[in-house]
């Protein structure tokens, strides 16, 4: 199924790695997705920035809310790549692309290693139910590919995740953003 993202799904998902590794975070969760989304010039963003969100605000609201990881502890790259996701061929395209150690932004990170901290950052239950959610959407709206938008709206699905919680907390209802974005994506 890793076939079916685009380019700008599979940037969402290395951008939500970067997120999670720039704020200290040992996982990659619903709210990372919801920073990669935005990171990138995207319909999704595109309608969370309609609802007046940004990603320095939702970098400094996750500094205000209680976050809930559903995380085991222990990476599960097999789950991932049960839905087409395989972190090892993300990571060696972006270090193809941007040389070794692109991924690994943080100056403690590669002060700890010699080169950048080193293996996969692993994604919560809600995080993996949101890639699973992105296939779902693609699949109900009969469409090809896994785009941005497929996968905002998989995080969305869950109102629990903490990319709903950020979206109530900036007074951004998520049925309204999911709205707009399936407006967006109709036009």
């Amino acid at each position: 199924m890793f076939e079916r993202f685009t380019r700008g799904a599979r940037d969402v998902v290395v951008r939500a790695q970067i997120e999670a590794r720039n704020l200290g975070d040992g996982h990659i969760g619903t709210e990372h997705i919801l920073l990669g989304v935005l990171a990138s010039a995207n319909p999704a963003a595109a309608a969370l920035e309609e609802c007046s969100l940004s990603p320095d605000g939702v970098r400094e609201l996750l500094r205000t809310i209680p976050r809930k990881t559903s995380f085991s502890g222990e990476p599960d790259p097999e789950a991932l790549a049960t839905i087409g996701i395989d972190i090892d061929e993300i990571r060696r395209n972006v270090e193809g692309a941007f040389g070794p150690g692109a991924l690994e932004s943080t100056k403690a990170a590669k002060a700890r290693t010699g080169r950048g901290r080193r293996g996969h950052i692993p994604f919560t239950a809600h995080a993996k139910q949101a890639l699973e959610g992105a296939l779902r959407e693609a699949l109900e709206l009969n469409h090809r590919e896994i785009r941005p938008e497929h996968l905002l709206l998989g995080a969305l699905r869950n109102p629990e995740a903490t990319a709903t919680a950020l979206l109530r907390e900036a007074g951004a209802d998520p049925a309204e953003v999911r709205r707009i974005l399936l407006n967006r994506m109709a036009a």
